[in-house]
């Protein structure tokens, strides 16, 4: 899992990082006031297992229900082959107006999409998660972080 300390979030001044008693780092991004939510987590897919399929998913916790209602994501390689390749291997995965489930562990997650890790070379693999709805009524969510793991 990327932690909230190594994710890309915009609007920096509306979240704080702070200790969450159900979190596996010391640390968590908390929204605190309104702002549209963008969050980024990168990768180097040396760290992930070869020929295998992946998914990323946003970990967060909601303490009230206004925190994040839909999203746009995608999951891409930032080493991408140019446009007339055919290697199906970094391809962007787009996905709009995802359901979260909840997780065994309380936290809550949406899939941000899938990616083939072909040949684990020295690229990178980012997912973002874009916030389509106004900025006003936010409140309440907590990110633990985006969590690569194998389908």
């Amino acid at each position: 899992m990327v932690g909230p300390r190594q994710l890309m979030i915009s609007w920096k001044g509306c979240w704080d990082f702070t200790y969450h008693a159900n979190s596996r780092f010391s640390e968590v991004a908390q929204l605190k006031s309104i702002g549209w939510i963008h969050i980024q987590g990168k990768i180097k897919t040396q760290m992930l297992s070869e020929n295998t399929t992946y998914a990323a998913y946003l970990v967060f916790w909601l303490e009230r229900m206004n925190g994040l209602n839909s999203s746009n994501t995608i999951v891409r390689f930032l080493n991408d082959q140019p446009e007339n390749s055919t290697n199906n291997e970094h391809f962007p995965s787009r996905e709009t107006g995802k359901i979260a489930q909840k997780r065994d562990d309380g936290w809550i997650e949406i899939e941000m999409g899938k990616f083939y890790n072909g040949c684990g070379d020295d690229g990178e693999v980012e997912a973002w998660l874009i916030d389509i709805n106004s900025p006003y009524g936010k409140s309440g969510l907590i990110v633990e972080g985006i969590e690569f793991r194998p389908v």
